[in-house]
């Protein structure tokens, strides 16, 4: 008898352990197949563009986040964006807008994991829109959206180390009162970005990744 019920418990425990198995399988695919989406579409966006005259390539990434900042929401959007003189160097910077409803943070400094110093320049601030506070009982007091949009440069070596380690590139950005704005520049992005800049001969990646399912569009401009 003891041993029929052992019989039965385990089939019924890798019933449950099958289809949780499933379960969690599924997920996952389904959670490729969004990466790989994302993936495709970001680098279909990216553009390419050259100027004899003036000797430059530059490459333009897709801009994510808010799709607007003409409106009153609290977020940011940004885009890689890369450029080549001369054949010279390559650079690459974050381009960074960030609406808030709150007093000025004038941000102005910006580190990469560990503590290391990230180049950072201011490039514009406004007020975007202002009117009186609507909380009960408060009359004298004006809300506004400020916006604040500046560049972080990101070494070719930290974004090809993100690539073949297949991560995420994080990034701390610094206000002038201390407080820090976490942001992450998804895996994702940063496989498109750097696949697609390796096909187009700006930058030299060893042990490129091919990635199933993508589908190479040109996108000069």
């Amino acid at each position: 008898m003891l041993k029929f019920v052992a019989i039965v418990s385990f089939v019924l425990f890798s019933t449950v352990v099958t289809a949780a198995d499933e379960k969690a399988g599924k997920k996952e695919a389904a959670q490729r197949a969004a990466q790989l989406k994302e993936y495709n579409t970001a680098y279909s966006e990216i553009k390419i563009s050259s100027s004899d005259a003036e000797k430059t390539i530059l490459a333009k990434g897709p801009k994510r986040g808010l799709h607007s900042l003409a409106i009153r929401v609290e977020g940011d959007t940004w885009s890689l964006r890369s450029s080549v003189v001369n054949q010279g160097n390559v650079t690459h910077r974050l381009h960074f807008a960030q609406q808030y409803h709150d007093d000025w943070r004038f941000y102005g400094q910006a580190s990469f994991d560990g503590g290391e110093a990230a180049s950072f320049t201011k490039v514009n601030h406004r007020t975007v829109d202002c009117q009186f506070s609507q909380t009960p009982n408060v009359t004298d007091h004006i809300e506004c959206f400020r916006e604040e949009e500046f560049t972080i440069n990101i070494p070719t070596a930290k974004l090809v180390a993100a690539y073949q380690l297949g991560s995420e590139l994080h990034i701390e950005i610094i206000a002038r009162d201390g407080r820090i704005y976490p942001f992450t520049l998804p895996a994702y992005y940063i496989q498109a970005y750097v696949s697609r800049l390796n096909n187009e001969g700006i930058i030299k990646v060893s042990n490129i990744k091919p990635v199933q399912g993508l589908s190479v569009i040109e996108n000069r401009t």
